[in-house]
């Protein structure tokens, strides 16, 4: 079974998922997609065929590579980063596997490419002391040395 992380950038590529619909019956490869690979993030490119805003997000369809059509959602509020791209414009996004079809990929809370991989790097220079499991790591230690002290006082 994969193992599904909500933080880094899954290896499965999206021909892979839409694979599942021409090897197994329409029911089947939904519940397997389902399984394997919703929730997880992907990495995928290509060129902007059409851009939907509505009030809840913004969608950037794409085929990448592979030909598979990629409908890419982005949260709302629309950031200056989005508001420069127009169909036909190369586009390289992060985004959580919310749903597969024949033929498509879909992506939720998507990321541009550049914006995560620069958190990423942020996020990785930072001390274990910075992150919430050092700070609560350094307060039990200091718990316990102040009961410590308290109880040989």
């Amino acid at each position: 079974m994969i193992k599904k992380s909500r933080t880094q950038i899954s290896r499965i590529k999206p021909t892979q998922m839409v694979g599942a619909f021409k090897k197994n019956p329409p029911a089947q490869a939904k519940t397997l997609v389902e399984e394997y690979y919703f929730g997880l993030l992907i990495h995928s490119s290509g060129k902007i065929q059409d851009i939907y805003i509505t009030h809840d997000y913004v969608t950037f369809s794409f085929h990448d590579k592979d030909g598979v059509l990629i409908s890419a959602n982005f949260d709302k509020p629309l950031n200056s980063e989005l508001s420069i791209f127009k169909k036909g414009d190369n586009i390289s996004v992060v985004g959580k596997i919310f749903n597969v079809g024949e033929n498509i990929v879909v992506l939720n809370h998507c990321k541009l490419f550049e914006y995560y991989k620069e958190k990423q790097e942020k996020d990785s220079k930072e001390g274990w002391y910075q992150k919430w499991w050092g700070i609560l790591i350094l307060g039990v230690i200091a718990s316990a040395l102040v009961a410590t002290l308290f109880y040989f006082l």
